[in-house]
Order: C-alpha cells, then structure tokens, then sequence
C-alpha cells in the first residue's frame, strides 16, 4: 500500500506569503511617489525625509518650533512626538547609509537620488515585516484557532473517559490542524493585500501601517484579556499618528465594561492610571522638561483646529454638500467646528452605546468600524487618507462568512475613493495593480464560499462597476465654470457607498443573535473556507 504524502509545512506557507507580500511592495515602490520632481513644496516623500532631516539636525525643544533653521511652512512636523521620534531615529541612520546632502539642514530640500529613493521605500516594506504582517498574523490566529482549539479540548476530554485515541483518530486530528492553519495563511494573504493601504505606504509614501500596527496588537491583546499591554500599545499608535484617536471611544467603552464585568478593579483604578501617566509623561517629557509653552506649541501643531474643515475633496459629509452649503468658506472655523463636533459624536453614539450596554468582542470589532467611519464622515480636518482607519477595522471582518462580502466591498471602495491622489501621481499602473491583485485573490479564495444572494452579488458587482466607470470624471472637464465638477461627483458616489456601509454596519451590530454573540464571545467563528481542500 502506497502512503498518502503528507502536506507540506504550514509555515512554508508563511514563508511564501512573506515573500509575496515583500515582492508585491517592491514592484509598487517602482512607481512615482508623491511630488516627485515636482518643486517647490514637493509632497509626502519630501515631507517625511524633511522630518528626519529636522529631528536630525536640530535639538528637541525646536522640532515643532518656527525658526530660521525650521521654516514650519515648508513641511513643518505636525504628527504627534511617537513619529519625530521615528523620524529622528531613521534620519540618523540614513546619515550613515547615505554621506551626501540626504539629511543635511537646509541644503536637503527635494533631494531625490535612486538610491536614497530605494532606502526609503525599503524602511516602509521594514515597518510592515516588524509590525503589520505580525500583528494581521495574530488577528486571524483569534479568529480561526481559538474555537478550534476549545472543540480540540472538548474532544480529549471525551477521550479520556473513553480510553487512548487510536491512531486514525490522532490523524484526523492533525489534518484537521494543519487545515486550520492553512486557512490562517490565506485569510493573513488577503489582509496583506488590502489595497488602500499599500497604495499610500508604498506608492504615495507613507508610515501609517506603523500606527495602524500598534492599534491592531491593542486590538488582539484587549480580545486576549490583555489589558496593561493593550493599553500600551493604544497608547503607542495615537502617539503615533492622531488620527487613530477615531478608535479612542470603542477602547475606552470596552476596557471599561469588560474590566467592570470581569472585576479587574485594581487593573482599572491602578494600572490603567499609572500607565497613562507614565505613557504621557514619557512622550512628551522633553516639552514637558522645557516649559508649558513649548508643550502647548507641540499640541497646536499636532490639532490645527485653526484649519479648515477639510483639504482637498473627498468623500465626506462636509465636502459633499459644499455645493449647497459651503461650511469651509462660508461659516467661521468656530461654526464649524462646533458643526461637526456634534455630528461626529451624534454618528458615533449609536455604536457605541450599544457596546456599552451589550460589549462582547464582536461589538467591540463593529463598534471600531462604526465609529471610526463616522470620524471620517463627519469629523474636523479630514483628509482622503483618513479612510485608511475604518478600511483596517473592515479587513478583519474579511474572515466572517457573513459580513465577508460587504467587507470587501467597503475596502474596494475605500481603495477607489484614493484614485484622485494617485492620479495625480502619475501611478495609475500601481492603482490598477493593487485593486486588481486583491479583487482576484478575494475572487479565487472565497468569493464562491461566502454566503449571500446572487441577487446580492450581482448588486455589488453592479455598484462596483458603476464607480469603475465614474473614473472617467477623474479626466473630464464637464464645465469651464465647475473645472472640479467631475471628481465631485466621483466622491459623491463613492461618499453614498460609504453612508450605505456606515448603515448596513451599524444594522447588523444591533441585530446580532444571541447565537452568534455566544459564539463569538472568545472569537469569529468563521468558517467559510469550510469547502477549500
């Protein structure tokens, strides 16, 4: 009798993923990036190496200062102390790595060389090998093993009173096993392909998955009871990035009621105080070393509430409805600040309160994105690359055989709504690589294992195909007198989907079962790779 071969090891698995997802950002980085050749302010590139050159270059006390060595109009640091200090560490070593004018004050403005172009690029594929690919890794590891590994238990307890296994037994359970992480490597696959993502690191030029990083191990160490280290690394990913202060209400609702229920008193009175203080104090101590004015410099950079409501266009609420009312131009900054406080906290409530009265780890996943998305409709000083904060919560409902679809339709989205900036770049080729790999991954590993309607698909395709074809507003010029008309109307397509999203998440956070609560209450129980072999 011949032996059936054994499958292969599942962390060859890994190690080709890992592979793939490098190769793919390499292949992306070839493509222009943000204000590239292109003086005399440049773009995201040329900002993020005039951090380093800064916070290389010039002591602590001035990196948020105005001064003649640090013009803050051309580029000044705005993002909070977690990124200077990033900044600072990358410039010193590029200063070694490169001997030229690559970090040298002043003389450094614009400067592009292929290779300091490549070291760059190279730093961000770095960032997401230390933080992302793990901390995705772990998010499925939730997700799939844990209801496994408590049916395993189940089993060998019944075992036990029966007697030893046999051997057949002992092999179905190891096949089993190996399955399970096989189907890991593949939900971890797509998650890695999430196309806006890799569209704003790796062609615009970016660090965001640094602080989404830390915000997603906040996420699996909460769901793992691991409260002080959660809290740690929450702390670590707005410091990092403000923006990712959208999360901040789901966390504290969810420590709160969890700790609460679970009577970790001395967790929520002791060491949540102290971490915070120590979180704080430690970020901000050379401001808080200097005086209370430099402090308060560092916070007005970091919240421009002096700004205006929105940038450039994109597919928020404010921007959508400018063509009635004009809230940026037309009402003073304290209106509409006050405007789209109460907005934001009004879209934000429902999820929110439903987490506070209810919790559980599945509302707390649906409450991140909720809220997060309602900050991008509705809050102050948005801008189109806001949209990567709910786009990352939506990828870890990709491995939920019900919500999976409606997941990939709000990342597609979320990708398409970035086309306007990448057009500008110049870097349609990358647009068109990242949407398309990740559609037909997602095509070829679940689209005919997800359970909804043809009806409903057919609807999704129909929306997708309807915004594939509004690209073209992208190039034409509708009017002389409303030159910005087209794209206009390209971000109100794309700002319906996100309302319909923001609505169907909602529905569905309030409508789950008791059934799906209990067996969600330690994980997803995500099964809808049930059918791969």
């Amino acid at each position: 009798m011949i032996e059936k071969l054994k499958p292969p090891k599942w962390y060859l698995g890994v190690i080709i993923s890992i592979l793939v997802g490098i190769t793919l950002r390499i292949c992306l980085g070839t493509n222009p990036y943000s204000g590239e050749s292109s003086p005399p302010l440049y773009g995201d590139y040329e900002a993020q190496r005039h951090w380093m050159e800064i916070t290389s270059n010039l002591p602590v006390s001035e990196w948020y200062q105005n001064s003649t060595s640090n013009d803050l109009l051309y580029w000044g640091l705005d993002y909070p102390p977690l990124t200077a200090y990033h900044s600072f560490i990358m410039g010193k070593i590029f200063s070694i790595v490169d001997d030229g004018d690559f970090m040298r004050l002043y003389t450094s403005r614009g400067y592009e060389t292929e290779f300091t172009k490549m070291v760059m690029r190279a730093s961000v594929i770095v960032s997401d090998l230390l933080l992302l690919f793990p901390s995705l890794y772990l998010v499925t590891k939730i997700d799939f093993t844990h209801s496994t590994e408590n049916d395993n238990f189940q089993e060998d307890v019944n075992q036990k009173k029966k007697g030893k296994k046999n051997e057949k037994e002992k092999e179905k359970e190891k096949n089993k096993l190996h399955k399970n992480k096989q189907k890991n490597i593949l939900i971890w696959n797509l998650m890695l392909l999430q196309p806006s993502l890799l569209l704003i690191d790796h062609v615009h030029f970016q660090y965001n998955s640094i602080g989404l990083s830390l915000i997603i191990f906040a996420y699996y160490l909460a769901c793992q009871d691991k409260w002080s280290i959660s809290l740690v690394c929450f702390y670590l990913g707005c410091f990092y990035k403000q923006m990712n202060l959208y999360y901040a209400i789901p966390f504290a609702i969810y420590y709160l009621t969890q700790l609460i229920k679970k009577k970790k008193y001395r967790v929520l009175f002791l060491s949540f105080p102290f971490i915070s203080i120590c979180c704080i104090s430690i970020t901000f101590l050379p401001w808080l070393l200097t005086s209370a004015d430099s402090l308060k410099q560092v916070i007005n950079r970091i919240f421009p509430f002096e700004r205006l409501i929105y940038e450039d266009k994109l597919a928020n609420f404010w921007c959508l409805i400018s063509p009635i009312i004009d809230f940026r131009n037309d009402f003073s900054i304290q209106i509409t600040k006050l405007f789209s406080l109460l907005a934001t906290l009004l879209f934000s409530a429902p999820s929110n309160y439903n987490l506070a009265r209810h919790g559980g780890q599945l509302r707390f996943k649906f409450a991140l994105l909720n809220t997060s998305l309602a900050f991008f409709l509705f809050s102050f000083q948005v801008h189109e690359k806001s949209i990567l904060i709910p786009a990352m919560i939506a990828t870890l409902f990709i491995q939920d055989k019900e919500l999976s679809i409606y997941s990939f339709w709000f990342i597609l989205t979320s990708a398409f709504s970035l086309f306007p900036l990448i057009q500008r770049e110049h870097s349609e080729l990358a647009y068109i690589s990242a949407v398309g790999i990740f559609a037909t991954a997602y095509w070829l590993i679940a689209w005919n294992q997800i359970k909804i309607t043809n009806l409903t698909k057919k609807l999704l395709l129909v929306n997708s195909l309807i915004i594939i074809l509004a690209h073209g507003l992208i190039y034409i010029q509708i009017t002389p007198n409303y030159p910005d008309i087209g794209e206009l109307i390209f971000h109100s397509i794309i700002g319906l989907n996100f309302g319909l999203v923001y609505i169907f998440f909602s529905y569905k956070q309030f409508t789950i079962s008791s059934n799906l609560i209990k067996n969600n209450e330690g994980s997803e129980n995500t099964d809808y790779f049930k059918k791969l072999k």
